[in-house]
């Protein structure tokens, strides 16, 4: 047996004192005048003889308590044998959080620099003989081995921050797994970490053979600003048209910022900044007006200066306008309304129409809006066009005049699932708008009660189960309905644009709600992605190994293809821009953001780390990180057996004794 805090051993010289005081008891007798005490001399013999030696056992009891107590203080311990078998002892597993928020520092070092010096600190503490295990959030190849001292030193100072947060559950089964593995029992896990995304309990069966050392690190919690999130409003960016570039900016400090610089930028040019004033622990949506000339992919960085936490600096967005919409127009011979044509008659349009019977088409990729008007006549070729154009998420309208065939009808029905229940030659206005959808969008302020609506004369009663009015008439049938179809929109209206039929093409709505179809059409490709992101839709890739590569670091990155799009399964993306490289099309530039869910600094209590965590392990203790640099008998604390709670009963027992031995001096 062993002391591990021998210095409270002094105390014991504290024992003389009830020695002291048992044998210099100074009492001051009266004398009492008896007549004849002869008789009783020899009772009072044996009645002193019995005193002293209750009063010696009183006294040997209270020495023993006090000295046991002194020796619990002095921590004694049985150290682990030197000789056992070396698969006895257990493995020492140390968890190195290397998650973003490490980023946070003190004391001029950031704390995953403070977690690999106490890491240190706790091989140090143990034998040589001791076997070490590294874990860390991106779980490297070294995670699966077991170390020497001298080898997980080397592995800890090639630790360095992942974009990867795996969550307790995910640490512990791999750490489970390891066990099994490497075939050990018994382990001490040592977790560093900053618990900043403790989020959830460890839901798993507590494992009696793992205690659990946690090593708490607090970082400065006073700022941290993020930029959370980018989009734009509009659903078309089109060259030199200003629009909004919509920004999230948060502040997960405790304190007021003012005037915080956010500016954008591209490669080569500064697009501008704001000055922003952030409440402690608030979200806020701003916005900047941007301007691009030419129609080519612009690469744009939303940066701010902020410390000690800078992963969350920047987000970047890949933004390409267009110089026009797409409209192509395919025209039934019979028809004479030109009505799309006057339409899409603007600077902001490229319009081509064709003859139902001379379409081109290479001349209808990546159309916007392809408008079918007054076909009578349809064929499956002409449905097979529609249902490319729907594929690539572009939207189709179709007017469908009183002479489509019976065959054409069927045909529609088949393919659309849309049932036609008769022509019908009645007068009839429409009511109802459903206002929330997006051909409406920007339309009406607020719709006025008193709107007037466009009529019909003479249209086709069409119905489905898919099929959604978007301007409907006072009998229930519709005017103006929409299919959602693969990726893009169906639009219908059930009648020709001629004056005989309806006076829609010459009504205020008809304008805004054709343009809309066409201008809220495509599958745009979204600014930005995460890097935890899956899949990534793009259409027609063609090459079997399509490559990625980081702009700045020019490091490239296989992915494979998915549906419709390239699978990113299996990658850890660094953030910024990327060049999605396919040898038989136009390269598309990619900006990926790291998630922000490491932004956020959360301060646990010591109760809610252990809560957390207890359900894995019935041995689960809290350290500060300055106790683990201060500490130098971590390993006799875990591996050796400790006695200070036996020596504690032990004096409980003496002193229950004692108490009543005195009843029974006194009885």
């Amino acid at each position: 047996m062993i002391f591990s805090s021998p210095s409270f051993l002094w105390a014991l010289g504290l024992l003389g004192i009830p020695i002291i005081i048992h044998l210099f008891q100074f009492r001051r007798y009266r004398q009492i005048k008896f007549s004849d005490i002869s008789l009783l001399k020899q009772v009072q013999t044996q009645s002193h003889t019995q005193n002293q030696l209750k009063h010696l056992l009183i006294l040997l009891m209270r020495v023993l308590t006090l000295a046991l107590v002194v020796l619990a203080f002095a921590e004694p311990i049985i150290p682990a044998s030197m000789s056992s078998d070396i698969d006895d002892s257990p493995v020492i597993p140390i968890l190195i959080d290397n998650t973003l928020s490490m980023q946070n520092e003190v004391e001029n070092s950031n704390l995953l620099k403070q977690a690999q010096q106490d890491a240190y600190q706790i091989i140090e503490s143990y034998g040589n003989e001791t076997k070490f295990q590294l874990l860390t959030h991106d779980l490297a190849p070294e995670s699966r081995r077991v170390f020497d001292a001298q080898g997980i030193i080397k592995a800890i100072d090639q630790v360095e921050f992942t974009t990867k947060t795996l969550t307790p559950s995910e640490l512990w089964k791999h750490h489970q797994s390891q066990k099994i593995e490497h075939d050990y029992t018994k382990s001490i896990l040592y977790y560093l970490s900053d618990f900043n995304f403790l989020t959830d309990s460890l839901e798993t069966v507590a494992d009696s053979n793992t205690a659990i050392r946690l090593v708490q690190y607090r970082g400065d919690f006073n700022k941290n600003i993020s930029i959370d999130s980018a989009w734009v409003s509009e659903p078309l960016i089109q060259v030199g048209v200003p629009f909004k570039l919509n920004l999230t900016i948060s502040n997960h400090g405790k304190t007021l910022v003012q005037d915080q610089i956010i500016e954008t930028s591209t490669p080569n040019q500064m697009l501008g900044s704001i000055n922003l004033n952030l409440e402690a622990n608030s979200s806020i949506d701003t916005h900047l007006i941007l301007t691009f000339p030419e129609p080519r992919p612009y690469l744009v960085t939303i940066s701010t200066d902020d410390v000690p936490i800078s992963f969350d600096n920047e987000y970047y967005v890949a933004i390409k306008p267009k110089k026009d919409i797409r409209v192509a127009e395919i025209r039934g011979t019979s028809t004479k309304v030109k009505a799309f044509e006057k339409l899409f008659d603007d600077e902001g349009v490229a319009y081509q129409f064709f003859n139902e019977k001379s379409i081109i088409q290479d001349s209808l990729s990546e159309t916007n809006l392809l408008i079918l008007n007054d076909i009578e006549d349809w064929s499956s070729g002409l449905l097979s066009i529609i249902q490319n154009t729907l594929n690539e998420g572009y939207n189709v309208l179709i007017t469908l005049p009183e002479g489509v065939t019976k065959t054409s009808q069927e045909l529609i029905s088949e393919e659309f699932k849309v049932d036609f229940k008769g022509w019908r030659n009645d007068t009839i206005d429409a009511n109802e708008l459903t206002t929330q959808d997006i051909v409406f969008d920007e339309v009406f302020e607020s719709v006025p009660k008193d709107l007037n609506f466009p009529r019909v004369h003479g249209y086709h009663s069409v119905g489905g189960n898919q099929l959604e009015g978007l301007i409907n008439l006072y009998n229930g049938d519709v005017l103006v309905s929409v299919i959602p179809s693969a990726n893009g929109r169906l639009y219908i209206i059930p009648t020709s644009l001629d004056d005989a039929n309806t006076n829609f093409r010459n009504h205020a709505l008809f304008v805004p709600t054709v343009f809309n179809m066409a201008l809220r059409s495509g599958v745009e490709q979204p600014l930005s992605y995460s890097t935890s992101t899956k899949v990534v839709s793009v259409n027609k890739i063609e090459s079997e190994a399509p490559r990625l590569r980081h702009l700045t670091t020019d490091r490239t990155y296989n992915v494979g293809k998915a549906f419709r799009g390239i699978s990113l399964s299996g990658l850890e993306l660094l953030q910024g821009f990327y060049e999605l490289g396919d040898a038989d099309r136009e390269s598309i530039n990619l900006a990926f953001n790291l998630d922000r869910n490491e932004s956020q600094l959360t301060n646990l209590s010591d109760q809610e780390i252990i809560t957390m965590l207890q359900s894995a392990s019935n041995d689960v203790q809290l350290y500060a990180a300055i106790e683990i640099e201060t500490s130098s008998n971590l390993a006799m604390a875990d591996m050796n057996t400790e006695l200070w709670y036996w020596f504690i009963l032990s004096a409980f027992i003496l002193l229950m004794g004692e108490t009543i031995l005195i009843k029974l001096l006194k009885s």
